[in-house]
């Protein structure tokens, strides 16, 4: 918060030295001050800093200079009296104060409309300068503790209206720019928003622009959004706005590398576009095909979202290219025995063959899942959990593969719960096999001892900022290790079926 002692203390111009009149001694700290630091000492007491503020106020008004030495000894001595009394009596103040609030432990935050109330009633040169402040104060409040950014909005535009230039450029418009940002992305990456909100997250990364035309991650948030609903042209110029402010940022320059690949095969792309799905395709797909997309993504929709208890309201885009252009988007990204990912996008090439065709549906149930998994999460998921749910999806569609689960548990090879993840992203195809299979297997063990909504009920914890092991155990009522002791306890009788 804004609030320094210098802002509540000098209202008056420095202390001369020896140039006063000899019999009219001037203190740095006068009586109308007192009266004004008194009238305003919950200014101090507003936030995480209260007992550092109050403590460095009373140690500040205790340890004051004497006054200047060239007096005539009568009026030094009397005038040092009334000096040291007042010294003295604002030190007490500020250090009952500190008491105070150490033994309340309360915050004056309600109290910030009555101190504004104050300040609009004083004088042109304390409003002007202490006001800005207040509103500020007053802002960061409903931003930091109640994540109200409207609020937090409105009290800033007033502190901008009253305040002076120099404080606009260097606090006041930044912080407006940084509280817009803040709700833009807290609207856009909740993507259990509909397609409106991420309209308004893009308005509102804009108005942040406006307010710091230097605000990098404001305009990489306008290319994601864009990007996210395929307008890459859009994504393009956002992100090289965001370059020419950080040129040194290698996650932009990836963004833009990632960009210029998939727009040298996507911009030709026809589009059918549905009440949740935004399907895009090459030139090339016959119709039916196309009708076969559609109603796949619908019934994993319906099913996908029966057992996540999640229907998304915005759109989903939907990619699919030719064998050609999948690899070509592919490249660099994902392992060569990649036959479809999702990455906020679900991608996917054009079936060549019956058997190609007939995994269409596991495999886009698959990917669904992992959409699904995303959003409710908000990317917090662990690997282990989020591919073990898309291979328990899809094995609703298909029968699953345990042949190397099987081998792995009677040779007591299988991979620990703590490496799993990592098991995903090595080179060894056989090992990444391993870790789908042991995943599902978890899953169904969760499924069967819980129901996949709990694993819902994690995911709503872990957007609140809880961490993995404790949403876990909270929902499950075990920890980690306890749940892959038991897991592996029942799991011979999985492999059974």
């Amino acid at each position: 918060m804004q609030v320094l002692l210098s802002d509540i203390q000098t209202h008056h111009p420095p202390l001369p030295g020896t140039t006063l009149h000899r019999h009219k001694l001037r203190t740095l700290l006068n009586s109308d001050e007192i009266v004004l630091f008194l009238r305003n000492w919950s200014l101090f007491t507003t936030s995480k800093w209260t007992v550092p503020r109050v403590l460095a106020t009373y140690i500040f008004l205790y340890c004051l200079p004497d006054p200047v030495p060239n007096l005539e000894p009568d009026s030094r001595t009397t005038n040092m009296k009334t000096r040291t009394a007042t010294r003295r009596f604002c030190s007490l103040s500020a250090f009952g104060l500190l008491l105070l609030t150490i033994a309340s432990g309360t915050s004056l935050a309600s109290k910030w409309p009555g101190i504004i109330r104050q300040l609009e009633r004083a004088d042109r040169a304390v409003r002007k300068k202490q006001l800005p402040i207040a509103y500020n104060n007053y802002a960061m409040e409903f931003f930091n503790e109640k994540d109200d950014y409207k609020s937090a909005e409105k009290y800033l535009g007033k502190a901008i209206q009253i305040a002076d230039m120099e404080s606009n450029l260097k606090i006041y418009r930044p912080r407006m720019a940084r509280v817009l940002y803040t709700h833009a992305a807290s609207m856009f990456y909740d993507r259990k928003g509909n397609d409106h909100l991420h309209h308004e997250a893009r308005r509102l990364a804009e108005r942040a622009t406006t307010y710091n035309k230097k605000l990098v991650q404001a305009h990489v948030l306008i290319g994601d959004i864009a990007y996210d609903n395929q307008d890459l042209q859009g994504a393009k110029v956002a992100w090289l706005r965001a370059k020419s402010y950080a040129p040194g940022d290698s996650d932009i320059a990836d963004k833009l590398r990632q960009l210029d690949q998939e727009k040298s095969v996507e911009q030709s792309f026809k589009r059918e576009s549905h009440a949740f799905f935004d399907v895009r395709y090459q030139k090339g797909i016959d119709s039916q095909s196309a009708v076969d997309l559609r109603r796949i993504l619908e019934a994993a929709r319906k099913e996908v979202g029966r057992d996540l208890r999640y229907f998304p309201q915005h759109k989903l885009v939907v990619l699919v290219y030719s064998q050609k252009g999948f690899q070509t988007v592919r490249s660099g990204r994902m392992s060569a025995w990649c036959i479809a990912y999702y990455d906020g996008k679900i991608r996917l090439p054009i079936p060549s063959s019956p058997a190609e065709l007939a995994q269409l549906k596991p495999t886009l149930f698959h990917e669904y899942t992992h959409a699904l998994t995303h959003d409710l999460s908000r990317g917090r998921c662990p690997r282990w959990l989020n591919e073990g749910l898309a291979e328990y999806e899809e094995s609703k569609i298909r029968r699953p593969q345990i042949d190397l689960l099987r081998t792995a548990a009677r040779m007591r090879r299988l991979i620990p719960l703590e490496e799993l993840d990592a098991a995903f992203k090595g080179s060894d195809s056989s090992r990444a096999v391993l870790a789908y299979q042991q995943a599902c297997s978890m899953v169904a063990w969760l499924d069967e001892k819980h129901g996949l909504g709990s694993i819902a009920h994690v995911f709503d914890r872990l957007t609140q900022g809880t961490s993995f092991e404790v949403a876990f155990r909270n929902e499950f009522e075990i920890d980690l290790a306890q749940f892959e002791i038991e897991w592996l306890d029942w799991l011979p009788t999985h492999l059974k079926k």
